[in-house]
């Protein structure tokens, strides 16, 4: 509307400002609404003390949708008479009834300046009707955290994109909301209750439901966000807003509950309680029981905000060992590391490795405890990470942390780890560093045999039983032979393309190679000289004839390129020409680089050649030197 045609609108509706009665008052404020003229809705509402109750939730529906961002910047004026008119009329009006009028509007709560204005006006609604406040609280709480669910954040990967997601206008827009959201609840947890007539289960029960809406916002969106303190230029300690709103949080939890590590322990206690509820009900879930359920997310970031951050001050049991904080938090870790969102990745890292710098080197874990399913789902999401993840910090990190964790367990529990992930891992690079692995474990058995027989000063000849018993049996005969059955295996023969495995195969062969020096045959400690004529046939032989064939085929398509590269400046050319390297084709690219990946191919094949060459030269001296000494 023209600017001049509004004033003159707004003159004809205050000519008509006569007493009169509700439609046509009604019609009028509609009519100022419209033309957002904030002195006929201040007249209409506030001057003229409107008190038909009648009327009120009308009211609220035509003013709440005009409370928006986009009228708070053209005409602020307005805006504030509006919200002025809605808390004049929720503090006169029934609050029974307009908690109804403002969550109806909850649908519609897209920014921030009508999310924090129907939150005020809920408040002074809740508080008006004392006797009805736990399920009002209760009922407001499930819409606004519906509301907060929703907001958009701007994640990152790297450090520099984390960087920039926190000054996005979407982040601080979802930041400002949050803000305004824990003023609301705090207004309700630092209440006085002795001043109240309440029933003592009430205030319990209270208690548990602000416990409950403040682990949400854990979940989301605080748990999307980077809540650690970081270093500046000149070496202060900054705080970004998460990690503000984070501490928020957790000063809230800690005046609801002082013992914060034993909510966190009894919150895991009721889940699970829930959970087998649910199950012995062949998954028919009980009324109620799923929103009873405190969220997982939101303890698991509540654990590293305590735990990794030291976020609030508390005090452990005094009794709790290791084992027992580490028990707990496994949930923690198999959820946050399975999550797709790299900041909740980082967190769950973050406390894994918190966690296992301050293990004492004692624990270990027993076999029987590995049928817990969280244990195999956090190596998964290790590996997952490791060879997926675009944050390469956050790779190396999980990297760091395989082998600390495979040695919480006992050597059983181990070798069962072992079989597991040579059974299931895919990726050449993950096998080869299992593969090295497995060698450091075989090589820890070796080293602990030669302390017991030091220990016992034992002159055993070769072939005595007590030597081989020196060995965990884990890691030596039979148990040993299926691992290599596992990673020699060569899914098609000779025709397996070895630069695609060629991870696995130089970790396979550098493990034989130190089999064969550690462990001569004369001795046979591992049993390892029983199956080694098995690999030479069904490993090493096929290596040398699958090299002869992989060569010959990069070979080939090297030199397809090098003849097509005879005219000036081809080197730079782009083809499309059907290049595979490692089981893939090359994309377009210049030919060039295509003749570098292919040269690069040649000599990994070289250095297979090479240590295979190694290997067979040492067994035939181990076994040349046992000939001899018989």
């Amino acid at each position: 509307m023209d600017p001049v045609d509004n004033e003159e609108h707004i003159g004809m509706i205050r000519e008509r400002m006569d007493p009169i009665d509700n439609e046509e008052r009604m019609k009028m404020i509609r009519e100022c609404v419209a033309a957002c003229d904030p002195l006929g809705v201040k007249k209409l509402i506030l001057e003229d003390k409107l008190r038909d109750e009648s009327l009120n939730w009308q009211l609220l529906s035509l003013l709440g949708p005009a409370v928006n961002e986009e009228n708070f910047n053209s005409c602020p004026g307005f805006v504030e008479v509006c919200e002025r008119c809605m808390k004049y009329l929720v503090t006169v009006g029934n609050p029974d009834e307009l908690v109804y009028a403002l969550l109806e509007q909850a649908d519609s709560f897209d920014d921030h300046v009508r999310f924090q204005t129907f939150l005020g006006l809920t408040k002074i609604c809740i508080l008006r009707s004392p006797a009805k406040r736990l399920f009002l609280l209760e009922l407001s709480l499930v819409t606004f955290s519906d509301c907060v669910a929703k907001l958009e954040i701007e994640g990152g990967e790297t450090e520099e994109e984390v960087r920039a997601a926190e000054i996005d206008p979407v982040t601080e827009m979802a930041e400002h909301a949050v803000s305004a959201y824990l003023d609301f609840m705090a207004t309700f947890v630092e209440l006085d209750w002795k001043v109240e007539v309440i029933k003592e289960t009430d205030q319990e029960q209270e208690h548990k439901i602000l416990v409950k809406f403040l682990l949400k916002v854990l979940e989301h969106p605080l748990s999307q966000l980077d809540l650690g303190v970081r270093e500046n230029h000149i070496g202060m300690k900054v705080k970004s807003t998460a990690r503000i709103l984070a501490e928020k949080v957790m000063a809230l939890l800690k005046k609801l509950n002082k013992d914060l590590f034993g909510l966190l322990r009894d919150s895991v206690s009721h889940n699970d309680k829930l959970s087998l509820k649910l199950k012995l009900r062949r998954g028919d879930p009980g009324l109620g029981d799923e929103l009873d359920k405190q969220s997982e997310l939101g303890l698991s970031c509540m654990a590293y905000l305590l735990l990794a951050e030291d976020v609030a001050e508390f005090s452990l049991p005094p009794l709790m060992p290791w084992n027992g904080i580490y028990e707990l938090c496994v949930s923690f870790f198999a959820l946050m590391l399975a999550k797709k969102e790299t900041a909740v990745r980082r967190k769950g890292v973050h406390l894994f490795s918190k966690l296992l710098q301050t293990q004492d080197g004692h624990v270990l874990i027993p076999y029987e405890d590995l049928d817990r399913p969280e244990y195999y789902r956090i190596l998964g999401s290790l590996f997952d990470i490791m060879t997926h993840c675009s944050a390469r910090d956050l790779r190396q990190k999980c990297v760091c942390l395989v082998a600390p964790f495979i040695n919480l367990f006992d050597a059983k529990a181990r070798y069962q780890m072992f079989i597991k992930m040579f059974g299931t891992l895919t990726h050449s690079g993950a096998v080869g560093f299992c593969v090295q692995l497995f060698k450091d474990q075989v090589d820890k058995s070796f080293n602990l045999g030669d302390q017991r027989l030091k220990a016992g000063d034992l002159r055993l000849k070769a072939g005595d039983l007590r030597l081989k018993a020196a060995l965990s049996k884990y890691f030596s005969g039979l148990n040993l032979k299926r691992i290599f059955l596992l990673i020699t295996k060569l899914e098609d023969k000779a025709a397996t393309d070895l630069v695609e495995h060629s991870d696995r195969i130089i970790s396979v062969l550098n493990l034989i190679r130190y089999l064969a020096l550690r462990d001569p045959p004369q001795t046979n400690m591992s049993g390892f000289w029983d199956f080694i004529p098995a690999i030479e046939k069904d490993f090493l032989k096929l290596l040398y004839e699958g090299l002869d064939l992989t060569k010959g085929h990069y070979r080939l398509e090297l030199s397809a390129l090098q003849k097509g590269n005879q005219s000036q400046g081809a080197g730079e050319e782009v083809v499309d020409m059907c290049v595979s390297v490692a089981g893939f084709t090359l994309p377009p690219m210049a030919r060039g680089q295509k003749v570098a990946i292919l040269q690069q191919a040649l000599r990994t094949l070289d250095l297979i050649t090479g240590l295979v060459v190694r290997v067979e030269e040492i067994l035939a001296q181990q076994r040349k030197t046992m000939t001899s000494l018989q």
